[in-house]
C-alpha cells in the first residue's frame, strides 16, 4: 500500500520548479541512459513470449516486450504477468468491438418499473480497464509509474541482488542503529 499522493511525471515537476532541491530525472533520458548506458530502445526482445498466447495476444506482447526490456523493467520473471497483461488487452479490445455494435444503455422493463442500464460490454470494459491499469503501473507504462520506479532503482544499494554489480555509482551505508528506550518494569512506565 503506498502512502501519500502518486509521483508526478518529471516533465511536470520541471515545470512546477523545484523547490526541495532533489535530483528530478530528465524525462528525455531513458533508463538506461540515467545509468551512463544508452538504451536500445525498440529493438528485438531476447523475452520469448509463452507458447499459450494467441496470435493477437502475441501482437501485443511484440508491440511492448522490446522497449520494457531495454529500459529495464522487465524481465524473464515477469513474463507470466505481462502475459496476463496481452490476454487482458485482447480481451478488452473484444468488449469495445462489441461495444460498437451494442447500444451504451439498454431498456429493461418489468411489471412496475422501466429501468434504463449500462451495456453488459461497457461493464466488461470498465472491469478490464481496471485490471489494465494495475498491471500497466506495475510495469511502468505510463510516465508516474516509470519515475517512481526510476526513482526506485536509482536509490538501491549496490550490496542489493536487484542492483548489477558496477551499475550504481553509491556506496553502501550502514544503517544507523535503531536507540533503544530503557525497559520499564511499569506499564504505566510505557505511556511517559
Amino acid at each position: 500500500m503506498a502512502r501519500g499522493p502518486k509521483p508526478q511525471p518529471a516533465a511536470i515537476k520541471l515545470m512546477k520548479g523545484n523547490p526541495g532541491r532533489r535530483r528530478v530525472v530528465d524525462p528525455t533520458v531513458q533508463a538506461g541512459e540515467a545509468a551512463g548506458k544508452a538504451a536500445p530502445i525498440g529493438k528485438s526482445s531476447e523475452l520469448q513470449a509463452p507458447k499459450n498466447l494467441t496470435d493477437a495476444q502475441r501482437a501485443v506482447w511484440d508491440t511492448f516486450v522490446p522497449d520494457l526490456e531495454a529500459m529495464r523493467l522487465m524481465r524473464s520473471t515477469d513474463t507470466a504477468a505481462f502475459a496476463r497483461y496481452c490476454v487482458w488487452t485482447v480481451k478488452w479490445n473484444e468488449a469495445e468491438r462489441a461495444l460498437r455494435r451494442a447500444k451504451l444503455v439498454t431498456v429493461t422493463e418489468s411489471d412496475h418499473v422501466t429501468m434504463e442500464r449500462m451495456s453488459k460490454w461497457l461493464m466488461v470494459m470498465i472491469h478490464i480497464d481496471k485490471r489494465l491499469g494495475d498491471i500497466e503501473e506495475r510495469f511502468g507504462m505510463n510516465p508516474s509509474a516509470r519515475q517512481r520506479i526510476f526513482a526506485q532503482l536509482a536509490s538501491l544499494q549496490p550490496s542489493l541482488p536487484l542492483a548489477a554489480a558496477g551499475e550504481l555509482d553509491q556506496p553502501a551505508s550502514k544503517p544507523a542503529p535503531a536507540p533503544t528506550a530503557p525497559v520499564s518494569a511499569s506499564p504505566v512506565g510505557l505511556l511517559n
